[in-house]
């Protein structure tokens, strides 16, 4: 799984996801297809009046089936992430229907006295719609190869039941074309694979990157960037909903002591034990806990009252003073102070005062003696 949480089977589902809406959307203008051309075969050669209910019969299945299709379409757009395997699935079977249909329909009208004047008609649509359908859906694995051959085999085994040589060179021929289709198409599948699977790993990599440009690599929080952005987001919504917001600005004591005495990589290491500990309390949906620059930490707390915001900052307090670190063997205590601010936006373009607000409050812990927490008391407007 990379950084970003994207498995390989979410790759999967994802490309999956791609072929059925291609898929789908290139077999849009064969729906109605088979039971236009069979209409007109049939109108032509006035089967109405003498095989009426061959005509009537058949006529009803290919429209059903389009129907089915028209239906399966509209379902993708709306369902497909819930139910994209049998979505796929559905698709495959109602094509290979389709096309079992008109080439058990071909070998029907091959096979059966009186309908002499379709069987011309019937064979060169047949060999039209299953090149043109091998062509357009081949981008699918099963229907590539089983299309060609649920529409073409009925025929042969028909011709060949009635052995001739003419019959025997036609299923002949019909043979060797399935088999060209089959093989053919293999270029236009892997081109449409490669092309996927490509696209695919570069909105991966895309992914990688943002998330990149907005972590901290050093405590894997959320960095400053980020927050900006988010918490700017933040209180416009806030300000129009008239919701509280809360801001803790969390700072580390004597850090530079710290660093000095041990030395910056066991300061990186208290950095990181902090934003565990930090993590493990911050855990509402919509907050946001990131770091905010050198040993500070700071976080927003969407509708959230100032008793809420002072109970969180008391929790996170006590988290970052019980981290147990040693250097060297000898035990290194890690406390912060932390400053709260809370307010309902009444501007929608003041939010700095917000954090400025917070920040006086941290300034008033750090000079209060540090390990503790202090609430900033102006309006709760802004």
């Amino acid at each position: 799984m990379s950084e970003t949480g994207f498995s390989e089977q979410d790759s999967d589902i994802a490309v999956k996801s791609q072929m059925l809406v291609d898929i789908a959307k290139r077999a849009e203008g064969g729906v109605y297809i088979y039971l236009i051309l069979w209409l007109v075969i049939a109108m032509a050669n006035g089967l109405y009046e003498s095989h009426r209910l061959l005509l009537v019969f058949n006529t009803a299945l290919f429209a059903t089936i389009a129907l089915l299709r028209v239906l399966h379409g509209r379902i993708v757009h709306r369902y497909r992430a819930d139910y994209l395997a049998q979505l796929l699935n559905a698709f495959v079977l109602l094509v290979l229907i389709n096309a079992l249909h008109w080439g058990c329909l071909t070998a029907y009208v091959l096979s059966t006295s009186g309908l002499d004047e379709l069987r011309v008609p019937m064979l060169l649509t047949t060999t039209g719609l299953v090149a043109a359908g091998s062509v357009v859906l081949s981008i699918h694995p099963a229907i590539r190869a089983l299309f060609p051959s649920f529409m073409i085999a009925p025929v042969v085994l028909v011709l060949l039941s009635d052995f001739t040589i003419q019959n025997a060179l036609i299923a002949g021929l019909c043979s060797i074309f399935s088999i060209y289709l089959i093989v053919a198409t293999r270029t236009v599948h892997n081109d449409y694979w490669s092309s996927v699977k490509r696209g695919i790993l570069l909105e991966e990599r895309a992914r990688e990157f943002e998330e990149l440009s907005i972590t901290d690599s050093l405590t894997q929080l959320r960095n400053r960037m980020f927050f900006d952005v988010h918490f700017d987001k933040e209180w416009k919504r806030a300000a129009r909903h008239r919701k509280s917001l809360a801001i803790l600005l969390i700072d580390l004591d004597h850090f530079k002591v710290i660093n000095d005495t041990h030395g910056h990589s066991f300061g990186d290491l208290c950095l990181k034990e902090t934003a565990l500990k930090l993590k493990q309390v911050v855990i509402r949906t919509g907050d946001i806990l990131a770091r905010y620059g050198g040993e500070e930490f700071i976080v927003m707390l969407a509708d959230t009252t100032l008793e809420g915001a002072v109970e969180l900052a008391e929790r996170l307090r006590q988290a970052v003073e019980s981290i147990d670190l040693a250097n060297d063997g000898q035990p290194v205590s890690l406390t912060c102070s932390i400053g709260v601010a809370s307010l309902i936006p009444a501007s929608p373009d003041k939010a700095y005062r917000l954090i400025n607000r917070a920040d006086k409050a941290l300034y008033i812990s750090k000079s209060q003696g540090r390990n503790r927490v202090e609430v900033d008391v102006d309006d709760a407007r802004s």
